[in-house]
């Protein structure tokens, strides 16, 4: 790890726990990492409809990472993307928009962006406006869904092909882009 790396790392988190409070970002104990917990900032008068209940209130975004020790001048953070109420392809579409926003900064740290752009504007970048409907998956795939891997649930036959947003969807990402 070169020391401009490590000082860039070690900034970063710094910066990153005097901004944000403990219930949104934790930095891990063991590694150069750590979990943010994203709450989207809702429109005023934006409904939510979940079955034939208007909710107020989301559960989080939320974002685990694990920093390289060439990052940032190289590599950009591994991550796992996971949410309770986004599908897997609207989830794939926040880790592609994630993977760009790299791209743009590559060789600067990017969590800072990250977060942001998780908080205020997923909802205009998934298309999702007022009122929406959260539609669940049957009971019986909630209950038997181990497996984080939506694609081996569905080759398993626990979730259907068309089933929409789940409770336990997760998509993890290490990227190959290599800046030189």
């Amino acid at each position: 790890m070169s020391s401009e790396d490590q000082d860039a790392q070690e900034d970063e988190l710094l910066a990153l726990a005097s901004i944000y409070p403990d219930d949104e970002f934790k930095r891990s104990k063991t590694s150069q990492g750590g979990e943010f917990r994203v709450c989207l900032d809702l429109p005023p008068n934006f409904e939510i409809h979940l079955k034939s209940d208007t909710v107020s209130f989301l559960p989080p975004i939320v974002l685990n990472f694990e920093l390289l020790s060439d990052y940032p001048s190289a590599s950009p953070p591994n991550f796992t993307l996971s949410c309770k109420w986004l599908s897997p392809k609207q989830l794939a579409r926040l880790c592609q928009h994630l993977d760009d926003l790299w791209v743009e900064n590559a060789g600067c740290v990017v969590l800072f962006a990250w977060t942001q752009f998780l908080k205020e504007e997923t909802l205009e970048h998934l298309c999702i406006t007022s009122p929406h409907e959260i539609e669940l998956c049957p009971i019986v795939c909630q209950d038997q869904l181990e497996s984080s891997d939506t694609a081996e649930c569905v080759d398993a036959g626990l979730l259907p092909r068309d089933c929409g947003p789940i409770w336990q969807c997760q998509i993890s990402r290490t990227m190959g882009i290599r800046v030189t």
